[in-house]
């Protein structure tokens, strides 16, 4: 059996991708929103509760036993 590579699909997917999205909204738009994307928020563990804790797989909180 041959080693068939996706990688230059996935690239020709990307380059399609963004060409579309530049001729929807235009260059600047799209410029602008791969620059100036919002960071993704993390969320602090320590302020779930203990149900949504053990509903995650992790201990409960110490601080409160």
């Amino acid at each position: 059996m041959a080693h068939v590579s996706t990688a230059p699909a996935r690239r020709n997917d990307l380059i399609c991708n963004l060409r579309a999205l530049i001729d929807r909204h235009g260059r600047w738009s799209v410029i602008l929103a791969l620059f100036f994307v919002p960071k993704k928020r993390r969320y602090p563990v320590s302020d779930l509760s203990d149900h949504m804790r053990r509903d995650l797989g992790l201990t409960p909180d110490q601080r409160y036993w």
